[in-house]
């Protein structure tokens, strides 16, 4: 039972990694530094999920025990069926788990893709768009990307390169 656990602890890991580098494929190397960080969460999370399956792993024997030292009378019937419901009810803790993992992954990606850039223009104006000027955006992390916006309107577009100044 503790090596099911430990495999599906595993497999949540891989899934989440490969979530992770799905996401770094389809999103090109925008801010490179907030995927590792996003590997560092991950890896901290799975600790985490790890240690409190561990938890619970105890908790169930600990009432398993219980449960065979007054029901020794019913039979191992009773207590198969007990072992089995336990077995279930912790498929689908893990499964929830894993599920609100990616989905604050996600999120947390989502917060860093759309994270908050300071623009600041540049004095050089484009040839392709010769009434654009370019935003130089210093982001919070400090990757910094080019933007290009409109004159009038301070609002950066979705137009990204990876070059840094």
């Amino acid at each position: 039972m503790v090596g099911m656990m430990m495999t599906m602890t595993v497999m949540v890991k891989v899934a989440i990694e490969m979530v992770l580098m799905m996401m770094m494929m389809t999103t090109m190397p925008v801010v490179v530094i907030s995927t590792t960080m996003m590997m560092m969460v991950a890896r901290m999370m799975v600790v985490v999920a790890i240690l409190t399956v561990v938890l619970m792993v105890m908790i169930v024997v600990k009432i398993m025990l219980i449960i065979m030292a007054t029901i020794m009378m019913v039979g191992m019937i009773m207590i198969l069926m007990v072992m089995v419901l336990i077995a279930m009810m912790m498929m689908v803790l893990m499964l929830m788990m894993a599920i609100v993992m990616i989905v604050i992954i996600m999120l947390m990606m989502l917060i860093v893709a759309v994270q908050i850039c300071v623009p600041r223009l540049i004095s050089t104006r484009s040839y392709l768009f010769p009434n654009r000027q370019w935003l130089f955006c210093s982001c919070l992390e400090g990757t910094n990307v080019i933007f290009f916006t409109t004159l009038n309107k301070q609002i950066c577009t979705t137009f990204v390169t990876t070059r840094t100044f």
